[in-house]
């Protein structure tokens, strides 16, 4: 069982970093790990066989950097990370029971221009940088998560995203109107593979120029293959299969060129 209980974080209450991952631990985890531990910045609990709700409480760790609860039996929805979104680099949740949706962590900031600002302002406007400015790996596949990745893409400006690895949920929504993926311009991952989107493939996408996998297989996406894949010249995982795809495969790859029928 978990050995760590309310007592103990009252004692320990300078704790920075706490890693159990890979053992054999089971039980819940308790919410004074962030009432009682507020400098925490790396918690790493991944691989063993907690359960239950992931304590809100770790919503209140301002300087947390490193939060990693992977393939434990953790449910309920993601907890809204609201004090530490100014610092948190890494969240996986990968391979557990969560629930709900992308809620907590969609992105506010418009990624154009608010209508009501008039010319001058409107050309001195900049995308705001977004409530996860040092995000680098966003992970969550494998739950039982639903919405639409649309929501959480539309206006995102991440700038030192690397992963976004969602595959293995009940994600839907029209992929084609994600088209703020040019605002995550170091996006390395791109995993939304086995969910339930519909559309084509977005403009946005052939602008990841830093991509090397991209997995959207087993999904309902539908449209031709765009000539514009070929812009992502660093790929060495591309999955495509198991989607309603359909016209001639893309032989003349088009590097520069935009495309006709546009995604």
């Amino acid at each position: 069982t978990l050995p760590l209980a309310h007592s103990f974080f009252q004692r320990c209450s300078h704790l920075m970093v706490l890693r159990l991952n890979g053992n054999r631990l089971r039980g819940r985890l308790t919410p004074s790990l962030g009432l009682e531990c507020k400098g925490l910045e790396d918690v790493d609990l991944g691989n063993n066989h907690l359960e239950g709700p992931v304590p809100s409480s770790l919503g209140r760790l301002r300087y947390l950097a490193f939060l990693r609860l992977q393939n434990n039996a953790f449910s309920g929805e993601i907890p809204a990370l609201e004090s530490c979104r100014q610092t948190l680099q890494v969240l996986n949740l990968t391979n557990n029971k969560m629930e709900g949706t992308l809620a907590p962590l969609v992105v506010v900031h418009p990624a154009k221009p608010p209508e009501y600002l008039d010319d001058e302002s409107t050309l001195a406007w900049q995308p705001a940088p977004g409530p996860w400015p040092l995000l680098q790996e966003l992970a969550l596949g494998g739950n039982r998560i639903e919405g639409s990745v649309e929501a959480l893409l539309a206006g995102a400006v991440l700038p030192h995203l690397r992963q976004l690895s969602l595959g293995n949920n009940r994600l839907g929504g029209n992929f084609g109107c994600a088209g703020s993926l040019e605002l995550v311009p170091r996006l390395q991952g791109l995993f939304l593979d086995h969910n339930r989107l519909t559309g084509s493939l977005p403009s946005g996408l052939f602008e990841l120029r830093s991509l090397t996998k991209l997995c959207l297989n087993g999904n309902q996406l539908g449209g031709r293959v765009s000539p514009r894949i070929g812009r992502l010249a660093g790929l060495t995982d591309l999955w495509l299969s198991h989607n309603k795809f359909t016209g001639p495969l893309p032989i003349d790859i088009d590097n520069d060129e935009e495309d006709d029928e546009g995604g």
